[in-house]
């Protein structure tokens, strides 16, 4: 039995060479989700990840090293430069991606504007549960052009009784 060749560690991505058809024609991506924390400073009551059985998080880095943030931008503008995209939009997540403050998120997308051809708009949101978003913060993040997409759970009574911090407050 001899051992499949690995792909390359960075490629286009492509379905494999079973699904190609002649009339198969290729959906590029022009939404990226990109989880870049990994905590989250509440504890909110439906909380499928920090509340699930699977606590697989625990062992996991709190945020996106400098690495993985290059890459993670190489790949979106190889993906960019091989449908020749115009626009893409970029999403930051978490947990919650303020924990580190602003500067984090400022540079995740930086670095994906730099990789990314020109010509390439991308749109880029953070999405918060807003207790650590302060008016400089927002100041920050408006610098670099980026939206704040704030989550809300309803009114104030149901907002405040699902999200709760770490001491049920």
């Amino acid at each position: 039995m001899t051992a499949r060749p690995r792909p390359p560690a960075c490629r286009p991505a492509t379905r494999s060479d079973a699904r190609k058809t002649p009339e198969h024609v290729p959906t590029p991506l022009r939404q990226f989700v990109l989880k870049v924390h990994g905590r989250c400073n509440l504890d909110c009551t439906y909380c499928y990840l920090y509340r699930g059985q699977d606590d697989g998080w625990r062992d996991r880095p709190a945020r996106a090293g400098v690495r993985v943030v290059e890459h993670t931008a190489a790949r979106i503008a190889e993906h960019v430069a091989a449908h020749g995209l115009d626009r893409i939009r970029v999403e930051l997540h978490g947990g919650e991606p303020l924990l580190a403050g602003p500067a984090p998120v400022r540079e995740y997308v930086r670095a994906v504007r730099r990789a990314v051809p020109d010509g390439c708009r991308i749109t880029a949101t953070v999405q918060t549960n807003g207790t650590r978003l302060t008016d400089r913060g927002l100041e920050q993040l408006t610098e670099d052009g980026i939206r704040v997409g704030l989550s809300l759970d309803g009114g104030r009574a149901a907002h405040n009784a699902r999200r709760v911090d770490h001491a049920g407050r």
